[in-house]
């Protein structure tokens, strides 16, 4: 008897690197045969043969495999194992998926101003930053930059909130 487990990162988005770790177990009786087993995951492109005696294990650890643009969220990929005890005719199979919650990083900027103005004028700005990613995403760190305001702001904004940045008085310079 074999079992299959596969294990990863539970939270990422379409373009970053996910990381699996594919366990095969042989837990067939102390008195069987080994087991010669091919392990695959086609969609990590990971394909290995093995030979195990009973009780031991094969550990393998898949890094950087890119979740694809197309993706469908959540992103599942399967594991699958094929063995067959030495000099016997079985075939055992075992599979196992992993599921990688995919989240959607969004974020709107919007600048408004005094609408009319003279040189020499103070004139009021506000300047909003929205984080429109979808609910599952993690806090996204920014950094908001106006070099004609001064303003250089790092700001952490969870799912659904805001930022607002007033700049009051901001002198109208003469044309260069």
């Amino acid at each position: 008897s074999i079992t299959l487990s596969k294990i990863g990162d539970t939270l990422s988005k379409f373009g970053d690197a996910v990381d699996y770790t594919i366990t095969l177990n042989n837990t067939s009786s102390a008195d069987s045969p080994n087991l010669v087993c091919t392990i695959s995951d086609t969609k990590l492109g990971f394909s290995k043969p093995v030979t195990l005696a009973s009780g031991a294990n094969d550990i393998n650890t898949v890094t950087g495999h890119t979740v694809p643009a197309e993706a469908a969220d959540p992103y599942i990929n399967t594991a699958s194992v094929s063995c067959s005890p030495v000099g016997f005719p079985n075939v055992l199979t075992a599979s196992d998926s992993h599921s990688v919650n995919l989240f959607q990083p969004a974020i709107s900027l919007a600048k408004s101003g005094t609408p009319l103005s003279k040189i020499g004028d103070d004139v009021n700005y506000t300047i909003t930053l929205n984080n429109d990613s979808s609910a599952d995403t993690p806090a996204i760190e920014c950094t908001i930059t106006d070099a004609q305001l001064s303003v250089s702001k790092t700001v952490t904004l969870a799912y659904g909130a805001s930022d607002i940045h007033h700049v009051t008085g901001h002198h109208v310079p003469e044309a260069a």
